[in-house]
């Protein structure tokens, strides 16, 4: 149920092609998946002789016959193969380049395809039957001026963790939620884990992730300190806004009565977040933990990868 959540959440699915990679059950799990709901799957292979190297095509028999139009069927909605190279930037080059293909976004100037290995090979995804055939487009939005290499790595995230730094319940809850949702396999963007932490990370942070968790906390009876008071707090809210990106608000359980005080002080434009449902986090009992990040994970999930005109294929199991 884990894997299918995952696939239901990612905006493409990025099969390794390795030896055996199609006797794995939980593999074929989530390819099965992601023809359900009609994701576009990037393939990647090895590039280097040394360590196991794989020709992608000379794969195509190993793999069951229901997933083979999937992954090298012809149509305009194809699988892209890449090789991948080892050396660190050249790895997040690939991975740049992956993304981009996925989104139909240009490439920078300065990373041809041809430099790192790119081979486009056509391929389709089917569409559900119970689905009408549709041209989606991107919901995941680049920054206009976005360089050839992220800030922070990966440059993409499942979720932004957006609090106070002077509020000690906040770090505590943003440190337990960025281990949380790791444990269940999420990217997260918190500050204190990322190699470069301005406010140009920031906005990537925010704008490169599925949904922004703003944690609420009061100043801890220092005015100024609250969490609707700090500059970046804003920021990231207002980036988010901007970027259409979903802000779930998340509080203490201690703060439950306190959404309206917490509002109050909140600048005009960002009060809007009291439409918002709250989800209430309890640090002192795990089975009252998890419920709060289940809600969280399935908000998340049912944020659509793609929006358009035409109604989405339902992924729900």
């Amino acid at each position: 149920e884990e894997l299918r959540k995952r696939v239901q959440l990612a905006h493409c699915v990025v099969l390794f092609l390795s030896r055996e990679v199609f006797s794995s059950a939980p593999v074929l799990l989530e390819l099965r998946e992601a023809k359900r709901c009609r994701k576009r799957v990037v393939l990647a292979h090895e590039a280097d002789l040394e360590h196991a190297k794989v020709d992608p095509d000379s794969m195509r028999e190993e793999a069951p016959e229901d997933l083979r139009e999937l992954l090298w069927g012809e149509g305009s909605n194809g699988s892209i193969a890449f090789q991948w190279h080892r050396p660190t930037e050249l790895a997040l080059l690939v991975s740049n380049l992956v993304r981009a293909a996925e989104l139909d976004l240009p490439q920078a100037d300065d990373a041809p395809m041809e430099e790192v290995g790119a081979v486009i090979a056509p391929s389709a995804v089917p569409a559900c039957p119970s689905a009408t055939p549709a041209v989606p487009t991107p919901r995941f939005q680049m920054p206009a001026t976005r360089s050839s290499l992220p800030i922070n790595a990966p440059g993409h995230w499942d979720f932004m963790l957006s609090y106070t730094q002077r509020n000690k319940t906040a770090e505590l809850l943003a440190t337990d939620l960025y281990h949380s949702l790791r444990e269940r396999h999420f990217t997260c963007w918190l500050d204190i884990k990322m190699g470069k932490r301005d406010e140009a990370a920031m906005e990537e942070g925010v704008k490169q992730s599925r949904m922004v968790i703003a944690i609420v906390t009061d100043g801890d009876g220092t005015p100024g300190n609250a969490y609707f008071e700090r500059d970046f707090c804003q920021k990231e809210l207002r980036w988010a806004i901007e970027a259409g990106k979903v802000v779930q608000p998340v509080m203490s359980m201690e703060d439950k009565h306190r959404v309206g005080e917490f509002l109050r002080g909140a600048p005009e434009d960002l009060k809007v977040l009291g439409s918002s449902d709250w989800i209430e986090l309890y640090r002192g009992a795990p089975r009252f933990w998890d419920v709060g990040l289940e809600t969280i994970v399935e908000r998340a999930a049912a944020i659509p990868p793609f929006h358009s005109a035409v109604e989405e294929v339902s992924c729900a199991p």
